[in-house]
C-alpha cells in the first residue's frame, strides 16, 4: 500500500464539544494525533437574540409593571454591553442572571422557562443557580 493509500484508509474524526470543558479526547487507540483549541468566548449573538426575545415578550409574561420594566431595562442593558467593542463577560453574566431571576417571577407560562434554560446554557450557568 502506498503512503497515499494509507492516508485514504485512515479514519479521521472531528469532535466538537460545546460548553465548559477541559482535558483531552482520544479517538481510536493507535497513532492518535490531537489538536485542541479552546474558545472561552461569550455566545454574544445568541445571548443578544435571547435578550431581544425577552424584551419583545415582556408585556405578555404576566409580570407586575415594576417587574416588567426592570426585566426590559436589564435585558436592554445586556444588549448594550454585548454591542460594546469589548463586552465584559462578567457584566453580561451578571445581567443575564438578573434576567433569569426576573423571569422566575412569572407563573404558569412556558416561554419564560424556555428563555431561562436557553440563557443558562449560553451563559454557562448551572440550572437553578
Amino acid at each position: 500500500m502506498t503512503d497515499y493509500d494509507q492516508q485514504l484508509a485512515r479514519t479521521h474524526h472531528q469532535v466538537t464539544v460545546q460548553g465548559n470543558n477541559s482535558g483531552n479526547i482520544a479517538s481510536g487507540n493507535r497513532d492518535v494525533a490531537q489538536t485542541a483549541a479552546t474558545q472561552n468566548q461569550l455566545a454574544a449573538t445568541d445571548i443578544a437574540e435571547i435578550m431581544k426575545a425577552v424584551v419583545e415578550a415582556a408585556a405578555s409574561l404576566g409580570l407586575t409593571e415594576r417587574d416588567r420594566d426592570e426585566l426590559v431595562r436589564t435585558a436592554q442593558s445586556a444588549q448594550y454591553e454585548l454591542d460594546a467593542d469589548d463586552p465584559d463577560p462578567q457584566q453580561v453574566k451578571s445581567l443575564g442572571s438578573k434576567v433569569i431571576r426576573l423571569l422566575g417571577r412569572t407563573t404558569g407560562a412556558v416561554l419564560p422557562v424556555v428563555l431561562t434554560k436557553y440563557l443558562e446554557l449560553k451563559l454557562g450557568i448551572e440550572p437553578g443557580a
